[in-house]
């Protein structure tokens, strides 16, 4: 048999990515194998967010056509579409392949383990992403061992913030047809998954390119399977909690009480030059219409420190207004200058002391939110699905996460499985403690 092992890197839609080419080559008679272990085939699925990404992506490429002598050596992704020249150019790289047509990489790799080595030659699969004009449909399998798995219904960003290369490498919003997200949440249930997370390069955008469809009706589908019990959601703009979006959080049950919602700034002079389309207030009055009607929620963000110009008063703005929003987690970046994007040329680069200063200083000022809100949870009842439970003397202890995505941590006397209540007891740095009290 055939062997191919993977390495990813980036974002929740990589990993599908990755799962879904995985379910690709099995298909084809390929069994998948830890990288190292004597694989035909390695491919690397790369990400090209930020300079770190690229470095990152390019040492993975290097070091699988070290660790792996006479394999063929994949480079594909985000990093491969962004500069396919530059991938070729790695010594050991025997395809290239973009972030989309990733179903040609099997046929690209049978091609090439059916000729001599005199007759192989380096492929190039990278085409025109802006050519594409509608979703590639793949199925992933999701990842063993897990109760979580990722359901991907969206491709593309038409958004071009000032810093970002994403649309670029991933093109157009494309989007997925209601029928195979079901399909595929079905599918997922019957392995055993309990909990699905919608992804996409931009989730809220979802339907703009069909007729008649929209993100909500993405939800419903996913939740229909009756195996579901979670459906959770992977980001959204605040501009994209519209009324139809609230409601479902309201009232589908199914629905995971958490939302990513991207704030990058809290200074209206950094959202207008990084083109975000939405003022601090703008965000503030989103969520607070939300916790209206919604009620308690786990509220998490991403924010980047040292936006070209970006003053120390800027910055306090920031600082302020993570200070009241009470952010169960803040995922804080230094601003990372791309090649190619507007945000590079604009004047006032921030050193990169000052940047990572400013990220310590954005994780530190949201310590009290995120305590906040798990100290909330003391004395409660919550339901937890189950990720691990790993055996001890005397039973096991067990770990899992609250719609809120609030990690709980919990001891068994059996191994328990699926979804479970805990009453919460303590609360601490790592999460939320208790006891279980019923099995569902």
């Amino acid at each position: 048999m055939k062997k191919v092992s993977f390495i990813t890197l980036g974002c929740k839609v990589n990993q599908y990515d990755t799962q879904a080419m995985e379910k690709a080559f099995t298909d084809r008679g390929y069994s998948i194998v830890p990288v190292g272990e004597g694989p035909d085939a390695v491919v690397v699925n790369t990400c090209t967010v930020t300079a770190e990404a690229d470095r990152k992506s390019r040492q993975m490429i290097r070091r699988a056509a070290k660790a792996n002598p006479g394999a063929i050596v994949i480079a594909a992704g985000c990093f491969v579409q962004g500069d396919p020249e530059a991938a070729e150019a790695i010594e050991g790289v025997s395809i290239v392949a973009g972030s989309t047509n990733r179903l040609a990489l099997v046929d690209a790799v049978d091609r090439q383990l059916g000729v001599s080595e005199a007759q192989t030659r380096r492929r190039n699969l990278v085409k025109d992403i802006f050519s594409f004009g509608s979703y590639e449909e793949m199925k992933a399998e999701g990842a063993d061992g897990m109760s979580r798995a990722y359901l991907k219904i969206e491709d593309g960003c038409d958004a071009y913030c000032s810093y970002c290369l994403v649309p670029y490498v991933r093109g157009h919003v494309r989007s997925r047809g209601l029928g195979p997200i079901e399909e595929e949440a079905s599918r997922l249930a019957d392995a055993g998954y309990l909990e699905v997370v919608l992804t996409g390069i931009h989730l809220g955008c979802y339907g703009k390119d069909l007729s008649g469809v929209s993100l909500a009706d993405a939800i419903r589908a996913a939740a229909r399977p009756s195996g579901i019990k979670r459906v959770r959601l992977s980001s959204l703009e605040p501009t994209e909690l519209t009324d139809d979006i609230i409601e479902l959080f309201a009232n589908e049950p199914k629905l995971a009480k958490h939302l990513h919602l991207p704030l990058q700034s809290g200074d209206d002079s950094v959202l207008k030059s990084m083109n975000r389309h939405y003022d601090a207030k703008g965000y503030e009055a989103a969520v607070e219409k939300a916790r209206a009607a919604i009620g308690r929620f786990g509220l998490t963000t991403d924010i980047i420190a040292g936006f070209p110009g970006e003053t120390e008063r800027m910055f306090a703005n920031t600082l302020s207004l993570v200070e009241r929003m009470g952010f169960l987690k803040v995922h804080a970046f230094p601003y990372s200058r791309r090649k190619g994007t507007i945000a590079a040329g604009l004047p006032g680069q921030v050193s990169e002391d000052v940047k990572h200063d400013r990220v310590a200083r954005l994780m530190e000022a949201s310590k009290q939110g995120a305590r906040e809100f798990i100290e909330g949870m003391e004395g409660g009842v919550f339901d937890v699905i189950v990720e691990s439970a790993i055996p001890t003397g005397d039973g096991f202890e067990c770990e899992g996460y609250t719609s809120e995505y609030v990690r709980v941590l919990f001891r068994s006397e059996s191994r328990p499985e699926g979804r479970v209540y805990v009453n919460v007891t303590s609360v601490g740095p790592e999460g939320a403690r208790g006891a279980i009290i019923e099995q569902r």
